[in-house]
């Protein structure tokens, strides 16, 4: 298959000589990324509009709201968890987690998550 797809892209884009084949390759990735963003600017003539809701442009968000969370020991020696207030809260939101059992939470939220870890 690998071989079929090599054999369409240089009938589609022959070699040429002055340019090696991770040029040629750079060239036409560069191309298609140029010939995407010229599509989407053509369907969104006004590119200052943009509406956060609606389903249209769900598609177009890469990086959903995020507030700030940090992890560190505090003087107690618990790991901690901690997140960034938002407007409408009064304090930032906490997880605390005693020193011993933070291994055993850590080797569980990776296993949650399908991050392979060392139970050593």
């Amino acid at each position: 298959m690998m071989i079929e797809g090599a054999k369409d892209f240089d009938a589609r884009f022959p070699p040429k000589p002055e340019r090696t084949i991770e040029e040629s390759v750079d060239f036409v990735l560069a191309n298609e990324v140029a010939h995407k963003a010229k599509t989407a600017a053509a369907a969104r003539p006004d590119v200052w509009e943009f509406d956060w809701g609606a389903e249209a442009d769900q598609e177009s968000i890469v990086l959903a709201e995020q507030r700030a969370t940090a992890i560190y020991f505090n003087r107690g020696n618990h790991l901690i968890i901690r997140q960034e207030k938002g407007w409408d809260d009064d304090d930032d939101h906490y997880i605390c987690i005693d020193k011993h059992n933070a291994r055993a939470f850590a080797i569980a939220l990776c296993d949650f998550l399908g991050i392979e870890v060392r139970k050593a």
